[in-house]
């Protein structure tokens, strides 16, 4: 059981189980002969979404044009989820909470792949004001790509070493910085970091601390 859900189980993912080897693919044909799997072109019309950087919190303004081709390929493919994601952060940037939170909690049962929306819910449980939401969201998407061992959302492990260090543990934040630093270098601005600062009064110290030493010690060890 992963260290999210021990200590932060009642955020449930709000979905169905699905195995690591499902979260490593997105869905569509995969036979030599099939041709490019359906969600492809869905991807190209919206963008590349593989940009870690792309996925920070407050980043990333999606436009209505935008927005609405999401919308078309929600019911065409289902079970693609940087649409999701997409439609999530246009929501939260224009301050619908609620609609995001509608957009992502259909993603979270349609997708075998939640690694990001698990990301984007974070962000949306950060902006909201709940660190501690938000700190098992990250768990929750830092866990998830260390089980497929792909690490296309760094953001996560960075936000939880900045919550490690507000905690008063240093070596947890640099071991998280420096894995994180691995996929792509992200830094909180001042701003940020005062406003995680002033969340971080309401945690549960003991318990988050608790959560992040646990994910610490399942990164890979190097050199």
């Amino acid at each position: 059981m992963g260290v999210s859900r021990i200590l932060f189980g009642r955020f449930s993912d709000r979905g169905k189980g699905t195995s690591t080897a499902a979260q490593s693919q997105p869905p569509g044909p995969r036979g030599p002969e099939s041709g490019p799997p359906p969600w492809q072109d869905a991807a190209e019309q919206l963008g590349s979404d593989s940009d870690p950087a792309e996925a920070a919190l407050g980043s990333v303004i999606v436009g209505e044009a935008q927005a609405q081709l999401a919308r078309s390929y929600l019911a065409k493919y289902p079970e693609l989820d940087f649409t999701y994601c997409r439609l999530g952060r246009h929501y939260l940037a224009s301050g619908q909470f609620e609609r995001a939170r509608e957009v992502l909690d259909q993603g979270l049962a349609a997708c075998p792949r939640r690694r990001r929306l698990c990301l984007q819910y974070a962000a949306l449980e950060y902006e909201a004001g709940r660190l501690a939401a938000a700190v098992a969201w990250w768990l929750r998407s830092a866990e998830r790509q260390l089980a497929v061992e792909r690490i296309d959302g760094p953001e996560a492990f960075t936000h939880l070493a900045y919550t490690a260090m507000l905690l008063g543990h240093p070596q947890q934040a640099q071991q998280l910085l420096a894995f994180a630093d691995r996929s792509h270098v992200f830094r909180l601005s001042e701003q940020a970091k005062e406003e995680m600062q002033t969340l971080a009064k309401n945690l549960d110290r003991k318990k988050v601390g608790q959560s992040i030493a646990a994910l610490a010690r399942q990164l890979p060890q190097t050199g």
